[in-house]
C-alpha cells in the first residue's frame, strides 16, 4: 500500500502586529505598570508585586556583587597599552577621540583602541602637528589639551613622506635565516636589508608567504580541544585549551592577520619565541596559520601577570625586597640572554611578566622586540622607533635618539618602582606629560624612599641613569649585591592567592 504524503498546511506570518504595551516595574511604587486588563483581572496586584519585587531584589543584589568585585579588583585605573601611534602623527580627529579616554589601572572593561578608531593606514603629518628632534615631542595648537593617550601600540618612526635622519637605520623586521621573504611581483625584493628608508611596506601577500615558511603546516584544531576564551582584543583572542596528546593545558593566541597594522612586529614575535629558548622566557610550542588567523600556542602560566601582585585589594603595596629581588633576578636572566643575542624587548613592565602558581617568573609579550645586531657585518644597529608604553619608556626612546639594549634596563627600573610604589612614576599624569617629564627631568624618585634599603636604592640607581652609556647592563645587574637577597620561587607563592589568579589577564596585549 502506498501512502501519499500529506501536504503541509501553509501558515502565514502575523499581519498588522503592534506592540502597544510595555510593562515595567516602578521602583517608587513597587508595582508593575501598564499591565493589560486581562492580566490584571487574573493576577492580583499583591501577587504580581511580590514576584516583581523579588526579581528586582535579586537583580539588584547581583549588580551590587558585580560592583563590589569590580571595586575590589579595579581600585586602580585600566592598564595603559603600548604606543602604536607616534604623537607627532596624531591628527586633530585622533586627538578629539583621545580626549574622552581615561587611563585606569586594574581589570576594568577594555575600551576601544586607537587602532579601532583609525580604519585606514597611519595618517601623514598634519600642518598643526610637527616634530622637532630632541627638543619637543609634539606641537599642540593653543587651547588644545590631551587627556589620556590610551590603548596605543607601536609605530615606526618614519611615515610615507619622511625618511629617518639616520641613513643606516634598519627596518624592524626580523627575517628567517634564509634572509628573504619572497621575490615580489614588482622588481623590488623584500629582504632583511631592505625597507631601510622606512617607506617599503610589508604587504599581506608577503606577510603570509613569510609566515608559511616559519609556521607548522599541521592543523592545530586536530591537536587541541576544550577551548575556553580567557581574553579578547580588537585583533586577537586568547584561549586555554587541552593538548590531546599530553593532556596538558596550553594558551593559544589567535590573531587576525588582516587587521594587524604592523605585520612585521607580529612576525617578530613568532620568530623570537621560536628561536630564543630560555627558562625565564615563556615557551612557544608552535605556530600555525588557520584561514586568516595566526595561532601561537604557548605554555599556560596560571599565576597571571606580575601586575596583579603589586597591590592588595585595598590598594596597599605588598611586595617585600626578597620578592622584588627574586622577580628582578629572573627577568635579568632573560634580558641578559636576549641582549647577548642582539634582541631588545622594548616593552618591559609588570604586565609583561607572567608567573606560575609555583612562583616561577617568565618574560612574555614579544610583539615589540627588535634586532640590534647585524650578524653578517658583526655590528650593532641602533634603533630610533618610538616603541613602548609611555610611562616605562626611556629618555632616549622618547627623544628619538639612536638606542639599543639599554632601553630595557631603564624600563626594568620603572618596573622596580612599580613593585615598590604600586605604580610607575607620573601615572596620574597624561601620557604625553609623563613622557615630557621623563625626557627632560632627572630620573624619577620613589614615593617612600625611607621604606627601602640602600641596596635596593643603589640597584634602582644603576637602572635609572639618563645617559645610556653609563647605565648598567643586564650582566652588570646580575652581579649587584641587591640580588643576593633573591629567594626561591616559593617566596612568591604567598602573593598568588585565588583572587589574584582569578583576575589575571593572561597573554592579552
Amino acid at each position: 500500500m502506498v501512502f501519499k504524503r500529506k501536504k503541509r498546511p501553509e501558515i502565514s506570518k502575523p499581519t498588522n502586529f503592534q506592540h502597544i504595551r510595555k510593562t515595567y516595574f516602578d521602583i517608587n511604587s513597587q508595582t508593575l505598570k501598564d499591565l493589560p486588563p486581562q492580566w490584571t483581572s487574573i493576577l492580583t496586584d499583591e501577587d504580581i508585586s511580590r514576584t516583581a519585587i523579588a526579581a528586582y531584589e535579586r537583580q539588584r543584589q547581583r549588580e551590587q556583587q558585580q560592583q563590589q568585585q569590580q571595586q575590589q579588583y579595579s581600585n586602580q585605573p585600566p592598564r595603559p597599552k603600548p604606543l602604536i601611534g607616534d604623537p607627532c602623527f596624531l591628527t586633530p580627529s585622533d586627538l578629539e577621540y583621545l580626549k574622552s579616554q581615561t587611563i585606569v589601572r586594574g581589570s576594568g572593561s577594555s575600551q576601544q583602541t586607537l587602532t579601532n578608531h583609525r580604519q585606514t593606514s597611519p595618517p601623514k603629518m598634519s600642518n598643526d602637528y610637527t616634530y622637532h628632534s630632541h627638543n619637543q615631542l609634539i606641537q599642540i595648537p593653543r587651547n588644545t589639551h590631551l587627556d589620556r593617550l590610551y590603548n596605543i601600540k607601536s609605530l615606526d618612526s618614519s611615515t610615507d613622506n619622511r625618511k629617518p635622519s639616520v641613513p643606516n637605520y634598519q627596518n624592524e623586521l626580523i627575517l628567517p635565516s634564509n634572509g628573504k621573504i619572497k621575490q615580489a611581483t614588482s622588481p623590488a625584493v623584500v629582504t632583511t636589508r631592505e625597507k631601510i628608508d622606512g617607506n617599503t611596506k610589508l604587504s599581506l601577500e608577503d606577510f603570509v608567504f613569510a609566515l608559511q615558511k616559519v609556521v607548522s603546516q599541521s592543523d592545530p584544531r586536530t591537536m587541541y580541544d576544550h577551548f575556553v576564551k580567557i581574553g579578547e582584543g580588537s585583533t586577537a583572542n586568547v584561549y586555554i585549551a587541552i593538548d590531546k596528546h599530553y593532556g596538558t593545558q596550553v594558551a593559544i593566541k589567535q590573531m587576525n592577520i588582516t587587521k594587524q597594522q604592523r605585520k612585521e612586529l607580529l612576525f617578530n614575535e613568532v620568530m623570537i619565541m621560536r628561536d630564543y629558548k630560555h627558562p625565564n622566557i615563556v615557551e612557544m610550542y608552535g605556530s600555525y596559520l588557520v584561514d586568516n588567523e595566526l595561532w601561537v600556542v604557548m605554555e599556560y602560566l596560571d599565576g597571571g601577570a606580575l601586575t596583579n601582585l603589586l597591590v592588595t585589594p585595598t590598594g596597599e603595596t605588598q611586595m617585600n625586597e626578597q620578592q622584588i629581588a627574586t622577580v628582578c633576578k629572573s627577568v635579568l636572566k632573560a634580558l641578559a640572554y636576549l641582549h647577548s643575542n642582539g634582541v631588545i624587548h622594548r616593552d618591559i613592565k609588570s604586565d609583561s611578566i607572567l608567573l606560575s602558581t609555583d612562583g616561577f617568573v617568565k618574560l612574555s609579550d614579544f610583539g615589540f622586540c627588535a634586532q640590534v645586531m647585524n650578524e653578517k657585518k658583526a655590528q650593532t644597529i641602533k634603533r630610533k622607533s618610538l616603541v613602548g608604553t609611555p610611562y616605562w619608556m626611556s629618555p632616549e626612546v622618547i627623544s628619538r635618539t639612536p638606542y639599543s639594549t639599554e632601553v630595557d634596563i631603564w624600563s626594568l627600573g620603572i618596573m622596580v618602582m612599580e613593585m615598590i610604589d604600586g605604580e610607575p612614576p607620573y601615572f596620574n599624569e597624561q601620557p604625553l606629560t609623563a613622557m615630557r617629564k621623563i625626557r627632560d627631568q632627572p630620573p624619577p624618585k620613589l614615593k617612600n624612599p625611607h621604606k627601602t634599603s640602600s641596596l635596593l636604592q643603589g640597584f634602582l640607581g644603576r637602572c635609572l641613569v639618563r645617559d645610556p652609556s653609563q647605565r648598567a647592563t643586564a650582566i652588570d645587574l646580575l652581579d649587584h649585591p641587591f640580588l643576593r637577597h633573591a629567594g626561591n620561587p616559593s617566596c612568591l607563592q604567598t602573593l598568588l592567592s585565588e583572587q589574584t589568579i582569578a583576575k589575571g589577564n593572561l597573554y592579552v596585549s
